[in-house]
């Protein structure tokens, strides 16, 4: 009996790491040669490629105009995830979020709701309706990453028009959501529970007790 749970044990074990894979490194692009407006370029994306089912990803931001009337008012960004490389896939997830005021430093959005195919691409796109207060890093015509490159509207003049050959500053952060098992999990291991009851009970059932 006891060799039949270890067996059953080792069974489900493997089962809940199966649905617990190791998470990737944080992917960090963090130089940049070049600030950008966002309220300028918007909107602006980065492309990426999947390393980790389920992320976070932030645009490593700062005030560029930091006096009246720019730091009042709507300082929220809107941040999309879209499937493909590029700004023209389709909408997995929209995000409006607030940053602190003086902020500069790196800004989450958190996308682990969206289930993501390691090894694909994807592009966070973010922008601003009027508020030029926001600025963001680029590392202009360097391409520090090799798994996406920089999206953003050309300004009046065709500045800047190596896209391709560009990344903004940004960080992608791998989030645990199986840091509890799962309910298939769960389910399995009821079962499993379950069927060893049941077949302590059968065998003790057909045992005969003593005269």
């Amino acid at each position: 009996m006891a060799h039949f749970i270890l067996k059953i044990f080792l069974s489900v074990s493997s089962l809940v790491i199966l649905t617990n894979p190791t998470q990737s490194a944080v992917i960090v692009q963090g130089s940049y040669n070049a600030s950008f407006q966002i309220a300028a370029f918007s909107p602006i994306g980065q492309s990426f490629t999947a390393e980790d089912a389920a992320v976070s990803f932030g645009f490593r931001i700062f005030p560029m105009n930091d006096f009246p009337p720019f730091n009042t008012g709507d300082l929220s960004i809107n941040f999309k995830l879209i499937s493909g490389d590029g700004l023209g896939g389709s909408v997995l997830k929209t995000i409006s979020l607030t940053p602190t005021a003086g902020l500069n430093d790196y800004f989450d959005a958190d996308f682990s709701s969206v289930i993501l195919t390691v090894g694909s691409k994807y592009t966070v796109q973010a922008s601003v309706a009027t508020n030029a207060y926001w600025g963001v890093g680029i590392a202009y015509g360097s391409n520090p990453y090799s798994g996406g490159r920089a999206y953003y509207s050309e300004i009046t003049g065709g500045l800047f028009q190596d896209q391709a050959g560009s990344d903004f500053s940004f960080r992608i952060t791998p989030t645990d959501v199986n840091a509890v098992p799962e309910p298939c999990s769960l389910a399995i291991f009821g079962l499993t529970l379950a069927g060893l009851t049941t077949k302590r009970r059968c065998r003790r059932s057909y045992v005969r007790e003593p005269i």
